[in-house]
This record gives structure tokens, sequence and C-alpha cells, in this order.
């Protein structure tokens, strides 16, 4: 079926306009380090119980990212919740992708030591098993 953390990243790899966000330089999987200023980590964070009757699953993924300024991170957050709010009956990679939607809006966290911005963003997908 393929990894959705792994569809997930390369889909905003190919279609972030704010950003040039590359895998393993400020692009990553269920990792966050302390560096570059400028990151966006694709987080799992599990997601629902499967449905007893119906073959799907509800998966949550946590977008978290870091931009110098808060209007930075404010428009590459939005970005990256366009790309899969209010979705329905798509393909990522070989994922069929029923419904995908934004749990929450872009949510400010705090300035970090560097004083960038951390910001966050929580997504769900039902998924086709």
């Amino acid at each position: 079926m393929g990894n959705l953390l792994d569809n997930v990243k390369d889909y905003i790899s190919e279609n972030v306009k704010a950003e040039n966000l590359t895998f393993g330089e400020n692009l990553f999987i269920n990792f966050y380090p302390d560096e570059p200023d400028l990151i966006v980590s694709v987080i799992d964070l599990g997601g629902y119980p499967p449905d007893l009757y119906a073959p799907t699953r509800e998966k949550v993924v946590e977008i978290k990212f870091r931009t110098s300024t808060y209007e930075e991170g404010s428009v590459l957050g939005n970005e990256i919740m366009e790309l899969f709010h209010s979705k329905e009956n798509y393909h990522l990679g070989e994922i069929r992708v029923l419904h995908s939607y934004a749990r929450t809006d872009v949510n400010y966290l705090y300035k970090d030591k560097n004083e960038n911005e951390e910001l966050v963003l929580e997504l769900v997908f039902l998924i086709k098993k």
C-alpha cells in the first residue's frame, strides 16, 4: 500500500511553492532537528481505531515547522493545509485517500532559542485499506 508519511512528504516537496523543501536537508519524517532554521517535519500521530465494518483507516499526521518569522510560517502552513484540506477521492502514491482535512488550523507554538517561530498543523486522512 505504500507509506502515508513518505507520500505526504513527497507531495509537500513537489507542491509547496513558498519554500524549497528537500528531504534530508529541511524536510523530515518523524524527526525534528534543532537545525536548520527552516524545517518541515511530517510526524505520525497514529489515528483512530479501525472501523469494524468499513475497509478504511483514519490516520492523523502532524506537520511541524520552523521559519524565521511568523508571517513566513503562516504562509507556509496555510499552503500545506490547502494541499490536503477538504480534498476527496485522490491518490497519494499508491494510497487511495477517500477524504482528507485539517483537524487544526495553523497553530503557533513558541519561539525557539534562535528566535525562530515554531508552528504546527494536524491533518487527517481517511484511507482505503
